[in-house]
């Protein structure tokens, strides 16, 4: 039996682009209500959801929880293709027990596991 994922994609840190006649940088950071998604260049974000589905026989693993488990290689294989961008792939499993993040860029990955800490008993916040 496969457990699923809720995964979510963000951009870090998107290399400049500079339109063309122009020596200033492309658009700046941009935040979308979708899935919550915090994009700082929409185009290279739209570039990378359609490489992973692509990759993925169309099916688009970001929309719902799924057993994405070639994720890692994948997204390695993304972020070879799409040079200095810093890409975070959250994940958060079905028993909401498990969280991550792990960044990728130029092929490397660092993960990062969520640490949950609860404050000591404080009698004096009973109410």
């Amino acid at each position: 039996m496969s457990y699923t994922t809720d995964f979510s994609l963000s951009i870090i840190q998107a290399r400049p682009q500079v339109p063309s006649g122009t020596d200033r940088p492309g658009p700046p950071a941009v935040e979308t209500a979708q899935g919550g998604v915090k994009m700082n260049d929409v185009d290279v974000w739209q570039r990378a959801v359609e490489f992973l589905r692509a990759m993925n026989d169309g099916d688009d693993v970001l929309d719902e929880p799924c057993a994405w488990h070639d994720h890692e290689a994948q997204m390695r294989e993304v972020s070879t293709q799409m040079r200095e961008t810093v890409f975070a792939l959250y994940g958060t499993c079905e028993d909401y027990q498990e969280r991550w993040v792990k960044y990728f860029v130029n092929g490397q990955m660092q993960v990062e596991e969520a640490v949950i800490t609860y404050g000591a008993f404080d009698p004096s916040k009973l109410r």
